[in-house]
């Protein structure tokens, strides 16, 4: 059985608060928190995005990085919160401004909010990034046909 499966969410963290402190040097919280971020993507990959999320968010609240953002903001959209998305996945954009995928999920969250726009503009920041990126190019090439001439030069 793993460590984490068999250890109280507690005892995990002082474990884990313990041993990074030492090796790393790094605050309480930061431990804390990337153990969070961990226990969030382990959800999100087991298709729990309630659970992924409010492990997210305290990831987030004891010390942001993008990723985590990226993560929080993905498992929003999962459940449908597109504004708490939206948000997060902004904030991501600015904590990481080459990160394409946070941009990918901006575009995400904002075609399924209809803003097309937006939603554009999101997706072709990802493929100013990452050209090659297929998920940005294939969301970009199924909104232009249905927009018209509402995006006009973005």
């Amino acid at each position: 059985m793993p460590l984490s499966s068999s250890l109280s969410a507690g005892a995990r963290s002082r474990i884990v608060n313990t041993s990074m402190n030492r090796k790393t040097g790094r605050h309480p919280d930061t431990a804390s928190a990337l153990v969070r971020y961990h226990e969030g993507r382990l959800a999100f990959e087991n298709g729990n995005f309630e659970e992924a999320a409010a492990l997210l968010f305290e990831a987030a609240a004891l010390g942001p990085t993008a990723p985590m953002l990226e993560m929080l903001g993905e498992s929003l959209i999962e459940l449908g919160r597109l504004d708490q998305a939206v948000d997060h996945l902004a904030h991501a954009t600015k904590a990481a401004p080459r990160s394409y995928r946070a941009f990918y999920l901006l575009g995400r969250a904002e075609r399924r909010r209809g803003r097309v726009s937006s939603s554009a503009r999101a997706f072709r920041r990802a493929l100013a990034i990452n050209p090659h990126y297929r998920k940005a190019r294939e969301e970009l090439d199924l909104l232009l046909p249905n927009c018209g001439e509402e995006l006009g030069e973005l």
